[in-house]
């Protein structure tokens, strides 16, 4: 990572940047400060947490030291960490290059194919063959991006020839992880894969080298059907060895159905084969397989599931995969095994670090590399905004479904994150980790907790609504007085008799316009369920029953089901933005459906806004959006909960209704702000106009200072930033003005 930035590479991208906020029609990450209980910095808090990721080294921003692709199975998503020797895991989330990468599925491996130092992509199939996908690395300076090779061969995928000369696909199941290594020590890359009918590992040998192909012509031919001369057990993870270095073992027992493995090569003694680590769908181990065989005569002579000792032995319930890359940047290639089950039955964690130490052996670092720096409740994150102890800031708290490490199983609770910043300027903390005890209180029906604050009594306080897994609703009356700290008072459940079928995601809104609040119910399904209060202001009154003549099952003929999906998991978000009311609809793909409902009635049929720019984005699985405008700029946030149990923060293009718009000045000279590069102050000045508010953002769009007042003359100590390039936002009484500085 590069520590001081090169002038004329970061202000020559400073106009996109700076018209992208003087018209605010984008939304932007926003990085705040967040803390753990204890008050310590989580460095990585908004990056969405991990489920089941998948790690490789790739050079992401010029410099000389490897960055890190992750792409997590739970939800298909991809992130992307620079080397930051400044962070105590040594990596730092970089999103901004998430975009450069293609739409990936199932599985992910960046390996250089044609050997010009760029990182090239296998994945799964698109297609629904089940193969692999090639995508070609390229860079044109800092920026990299990646084309689909496309295989002249009827399977579309990496194929080769059977023995009728047929074309056919090099078969990876979407379950697995195949080995991609150079098996026979030739100088390009092999394959090692299990077929799906079979307990044997088909050795696929690149024969570019052999007859003289250009590099990446991926003419591979199978080589062996069961290389190591080994067989996967019937009953358990070990596998059968043969006495023959040449043969297969002789099995009488029934071949059984492949059920999941995961395959990682490496040379752990050095002797030029290739080793294996071996990970089964049901098992926690990963069985060490040595090879005593050549780089060209596999043969597997020993067994261990105490690997890499007995003392830390992997054990990551269940279907371990293991990834070697230099993690520390030692030159020696470092172990990271995580869970390879798209629903991971540990999701905290669960992403084990072992240093390379030499001669084969192994150091147990962490078993939460990178996600013990950032927020990750488990297993889906659904979070609201609120002001729970009543000092005017903007707090947030978050519903999990269920969180499991290695030593223990914790139910759905509530986590609570304080507002310990300013109004302009937030900052967290987590002050509870199970916020209202609910935990002690109604075990039973603690899971995918879905919470929302509204007024539903009318007595000026926000009361809470809390959905669950199980498709109804839990009412927690606050007893508090108007704008103090919020006192638990009654808990009704289940509220109403309320049930929608599974996963109930509730919002409020008055929809009819009769001055009470109607309520919206997003649900496993995909649809959303609208039920109208038949009560007052201050006494609610739902009828339960979804499909009476009051409500309306399929409200907006909203359907979040996508891509055939079974399930849609629309979870809604009503806000206002100038005079408009909108509905914002998380969904189980994880992008967002966008619909305008002012004046809606409940069975008008809604159309998305496919293309506004927050309808573009993705976070992966069963996104859950929540809005508010916590640094009282005039915009509303997005807070989106992930399914891999984490959260991410945005800036939005949605005014709030009493914001009014502001334009940009005619003349931007009018107002001067020096020296450009600054190292200890900046002064704003202008002779002509009042200065009325000054707004600095770095370039992650995070706010480092906000002043408000009538002014012609600011001085601003920037002696304590990081070098870098920031932005200045100033309203004057004609407009405002964006400009770009550099601190050095």
């Amino acid at each position: 990572m590069k520590q001081i930035p090169r002038i004329r590479s970061l202000l020559c991208i400073h106009f996109v940047l700076a018209s992208l906020i003087i018209n605010a029609q984008m939304t932007t990450r926003w990085k705040v400060p967040v803390s753990d209980l204890e008050g310590s910095t989580l460095e990585n808090a908004l990056s969405g947490g991990f489920n089941s990721p998948q790690f490789s080294a790739i050079f992401l921003d010029g410099d000389t030291l490897q960055d890190l692709f992750v792409f997590d199975r739970s939800g298909w998503k991809i992130l992307t960490y620079v080397a930051d020797p400044g962070f105590s895991s040594g990596y730092r989330y970089a999103p901004e290059y998430e975009m450069s990468f293609p739409e990936l599925q199932e599985w992910a491996l960046l390996r250089d194919f044609n050997g010009d130092s760029i990182m090239d992509i296998f994945s799964y199939s698109t297609t629904g063959v089940p193969g692999i996908d090639v995508y070609q690395g390229m860079r044109d300076q800092d920026q990299i991006t990646f084309v689909k090779k496309v295989f002249n061969n009827p399977v579309g995928v990496i194929g080769y020839p059977t023995a009728s000369g047929a074309v056919t696909n090099v078969y990876v199941a979407a379950t697995d992880i195949p080995a991609l290594d150079d098996i026979d020590s030739d100088g390009d890359l092999d394959i090692l894969t299990f077929q799906s009918d079979g307990t044997k590992l088909y050795y696929y040998r690149n024969m570019d080298i052999e007859r003289g192909l250009p590099a990446g012509s991926f003419d591979f031919v199978l080589e062996d059907k069961c290389w190591g001369k080994m067989v996967e057990s019937f009953n358990t993870n070990e596998v059968i060895l043969s006495m023959d270095s040449l043969n297969c073992p002789g099995v009488l027992q029934n071949a059984r159905l492949h059920s999941g493995s995961t395959v990682t090569t490496f040379d752990s003694d050095h002797d030029g084969d290739m080793d294996l680590l071996l990970g089964d769908l049901t098992y926690e181990t990963m069985l060490f397989l040595e090879n005593g065989g050549s780089a060209e005569t596999s043969w597997i002579i020993s067994q261990t599931s105490n690997f890499p000792s007995v003392e830390t032995p992997i054990a990551i319930p269940y279907f371990p995969a293991a990834y070697f890359l230099d993690i520390n940047h030692d030159g020696l290639p470092d172990l990271v095994v995580t869970p390879n089950e798209k629903d991971s039955k540990e999701n905290v964690d669960q992403v084990w670090y072992y240093s390379a130490q030499g001669q084969g052996t192994f150091e147990r670092k962490t078993r939460a590399f990178i996600n013990e720096e950032m927020l990750d409740f488990g297993t889906e994150a659904n979070p609201c905004f609120l002001d729970f102890n009543g000092d005017g800031l903007t707090d947030i708290l978050v519903g999990s479904r269920f969180h499991r490490n290695y030593d223990a199983t914790h139910p759905s609770q509530l986590f609570l994150f304080q507002n310990i910043g300013t109004a302009a300027i937030p900052e967290y903390q987590l002050v509870d980790e199970d916020w209202l005890a609910l935990s002690t209180m109604m075990m039973e029906d603690l899971d995918a907790l879905f919470p929302t604050m509204v007024d539903i009594d009318g007595d000026a306080d926000q009361d809470m609504v809390i959905g669950n897994k199980f498709g109804k609703l839990i009412y927690i009356e606050n007893a508090g007085i108007e704008n103090g700290p919020f006192e638990m008072g009654a808990l009704e459940y289940p509220w109403f008799d309320i049930d929608v079928g599974f996963s109930s995601a509730p919002a409020f809104a008055d929809i009819d316009g009769d001055g009470v609040m109607d309520m919206l119910i997003g649900e496993e399904r995909g649809t959303i369920n609208y039920f109208h209060n038949l009560g007052s202001i201050n006494a609610p009154f739902f009828e339960p029953d979804p499909q009476s003549a009051e409500n309306e099952e399929e409200f907006g003929g909203i359907d979040a089901r996508q891509n055939n999906a079974v399930f849609g998991m629309s979870a809604p978000q009503v806000f206002h933005s100038q005079d408009t009311t909108l509905l914002l609809v998380g969904t189980n793909f994880g992008n967002m459906l966008l619909y305008d409902i002012t004046n809606v009635q409940p069975d008008d049929v809604l159309l998305a806004l496919d293309d506004h720019p927050v309808a573009q984005l993705r976070d992966g699985a069963r996104s859950k959006p929540a809005l508010s405008d916590i640094d009282h700029d005039g915009y509303l946030d997005l807070v989106i909960g992930t399914g891999r149990g984490g959260i991410n923060l945005y800036h939005s293009p949605f005014r709030t209704s009493q914001m009014v718009p502001v334009r940009e000045i005619d003349d931007p000279s009018l107002v001067n702000m020096y020296p450009n590069p600054a190292s200890k102050v900046i002064f704003i000045r202008s002779s002509d106009l009042s200065i009325k508010n000054i707004r600095l953002v770095n370039a992650s769009g995070q706010k480092v200072y906000q002043w408000s007042g009538i002014a012609s003359d600011l001085e601003i100590n920037i002696s304590d930033y990081t070098p870098g390039l920031y932005y200045a936002t100033i309203i004057t009484d004609q407009g405002l003005v964006v400009k770009p500085w550099l601190k050095m």
